[in-house]
């Protein structure tokens, strides 16, 4: 499956022989697309931008109904607002 940051090579192909040299190529691919990916950092969580056209790593969390509108993380976990 296609997307904005890695398109499959297609290789190897059903029942082919590996080259090596192709199954390099491929990883060059994959390790391209993890770079494009948002460094993920202790206490961050990675979201969709509201475009929904890349990830983002926030610390908060927008709350759409709550009583204080305010995300934070305590003790590894999520509180949102009352």
């Amino acid at each position: 499956m296609a997307s904005p940051w890695y398109t499959p090579g297609g290789v190897p192909g059903t029942s082919a022989f590996g080259s090596s040299s192709a199954m390099r190529g491929e990883l060059v691919l994959i390790e391209t697309a993890m770079d494009k990916l948002p460094t993920l950092t202790a206490d961050y969580v990675v979201k969709v931008n509201p475009a929904g056209t890349a990830l983002e790593s926030v610390q908060y969390l927008d709350v759409v109904q709550g009583g204080t509108g305010v995300g934070t993380f305590t003790d590894g976990g999520i509180l949102l607002g009352a």
